[in-house]
């Protein structure tokens, strides 16, 4: 068996381990104790759905693409830490469909709001009292957890529903609602895999830095659930740290810098400056790219072309608002296939912010000079990575750390090429 297949293999068995402990005697538990069963002939389908074996392929392409043995079996052994937390935050990510612009008397998705903000509360809490339990710090949230239903703020919901007939049809004993009730659980399993992530890296030169990360994270989350009004600039600052970019190259790059001589010489403070340099560029870019997608943000003639349709079809919009307006008219193009996915899902959307309920007409010339700046932002944004990156090689005498950044954010442009409906476009869901 290869190496990167047995740490598949690792990474199965770790999330079912997390999930047992997190659950305890919950009848969702036997569900993922069949997921995860190497003699499930749909084990594999189901790693897919959870987003499991892509987050592991992406950090195989990572490690791979970036540094040579011995330092990617090191790494890889390492990932599956990192990959067991991230598939969690998969699902904690997706209890936010809808809220992006939650319609008035809308009570299930202003209770995923109340539970999402408990949540974000309480993994910085965590982060900063590693010994309180998980259970007790999430306690508050139990009652508006059991109210969301895990399967269906899955991507892929009619696929998760098949995986669970096949698991009833095998005489499982959880029902359909059982799993549903699988959500509180999961952020149990989550809070406790975040832990586990800083607790790895704390040894480390960065250790620090990553626990930072971590906290900045849910401390972005929180703001930007609880603040809709907020600065732009403030906002898009944020939104580099919501997506949990710096935490996650911070934790790989914390384990290589021990095998590079001159990290103990910079000083713990300066290399911590020169890693977050680079890092916050990264969470902007690959912000920028989940949101509005890599064609938009680089190719001038295909984003103007895009925008003239648009604005064509404006003519001929009737009264709707801008929501209602992009949903009929993107027509499923990998141009504009971002957009389409945070609509769909009602997921938060830097370029969309703050315009789905406004008429179209009147949020069209705020939407495409914004996506002009966006686009700036990013070019901005990879021109100082570029810079950070070589402070970097230079300071460490060793490109193995900006090659694997750049790695990182170079595979995130490819995926977000694609639609989000097909494996080549989206971790999880298909």
């Amino acid at each position: 068996m290869r190496n990167e297949d047995r740490t598949l293999e690792r990474l199965i068995g770790e999330f079912g381990t997390a999930i047992r402990q997190a659950g305890g005697e919950h009848l969702c538990v036997d569900f993922f104790r069949w997921c995860t069963d190497p003699r499930n002939p749909n084990r594999e389908r189901w790693t897919r759905l959870m987003g499991l074996s892509s987050t592991h392929d992406m950090t195989v392409h990572l490690l791979r693409g970036s540094l040579s043995e011995p330092a990617v079996t090191e790494l890889l052994d390492k990932s599956v830490t990192m990959n067991v937390y991230q598939t969690f935050e998969i699902v904690s990510d997706n209890i936010g469909f809808g809220l992006a612009a939650i319609r008035e008397g809308d009570a299930e998705a202003a209770n995923r709001l109340t539970t999402l903000v408990g949540f974000n509360e309480a993994m910085v809490a965590a982060l900063g009292s590693p010994s309180a339990p998980a259970r007790r710090l999430l306690d508050g949230i139990r009652p508006s957890a059991a109210a969301v239903p895990f399967l269906e703020h899955t991507l892929g919901y009619e696929n998760h529903l098949g995986i669970v007939s096949a698991y009833t049809a095998e005489g499982g004993t959880a029902s359909v609602a059982d799993v549903n009730q699988a959500t509180w659980p999961i952020l149990v399993a989550n809070m406790e895999t975040c832990r586990a992530v800083a607790d790895a890296a704390s040894h480390s030169m960065l250790g620090g830095f990553v626990r930072d990360s971590l906290i900045a994270r849910y401390a972005a989350v929180h703001a930007l659930l609880t603040d809709p009004e907020m600065d732009w600039q403030r906002r898009l600052a944020l939104s580099g740290d919501a997506i949990l970019v710096a935490a996650t190259l911070g934790y790989y790059v914390s384990f290589l810098l021990t095998e590079v001589p001159r990290a103990a010489e910079i000083g713990s403070a300066e290399l911590e400056r020169l890693v977050r340099d680079c890092l916050t560029r990264c969470g902007v870019i690959v912000r920028l790219l989940n949101d509005v997608g890599t064609t938009l943000l680089t190719d001038r003639e295909s984003r103007s072309a895009w925008t003239r349709r648009l604005r064509d079809a404006l003519r001929e919009s009737g009264d709707t608002d801008l929501e209602g307006f992009l949903t009929r008219n993107l027509n499923g193009e990998a141009i504009s296939t971002r957009l389409e996915k945070d609509l769909t899902y009602g997921e938060l959307n830097l370029l969309l912010h703050g315009l789905h309920r406004r008429p179209a007409r009147e949020a069209a010339p705020v939407l495409f000079p914004r996506l002009d700046d966006l686009a700036q932002v990013y070019a901005d944004s990879w021109r100082l990575l570029e810079k950070f990156s070589a402070e970097l090689d230079e300071a460490l005498g060793d490109r193995r750390a900006s090659r694997m950044l750049l790695t990182f954010v170079r595979f995130h442009e490819d995926l977000y090429r694609n639609s989000f409906a097909t494996k080549a476009g989206e971790y999880s869901g298909v």
